[in-house]
């Protein structure tokens, strides 16, 4: 995640919060009290995001609007 975010300061570091921060709070309250508790990891096809506000959409990094891009 560090490294997609990377460059991307200026936009998502808003209101205190830091990548850092941003990173932890993505991983705790998105990935390990959601998204690995609802996930079908036998569906090869669907993507998950994480949102993260004021992320501009980038195809090259997997950005969408406020959503990075994450495959199973």
């Amino acid at each position: 995640m560090r490294r997609r975010l990377a460059g991307e300061e200026n936009d998502i570091e808003t209101d205190g919060f830091t990548v850092e921060g941003i990173i932890e709070t993505a991983i705790v309250a998105s990935f390990e009290y959601g998204m690995k508790r609802r996930v079908d990891v036998t569906d090869r096809v669907a993507q998950e995001h994480i949102v993260i506000k004021g992320l501009r959409e980038n195809s090259l990094k997997r950005f969408k609007k406020n959503k990075l891009l994450l495959d199973k």
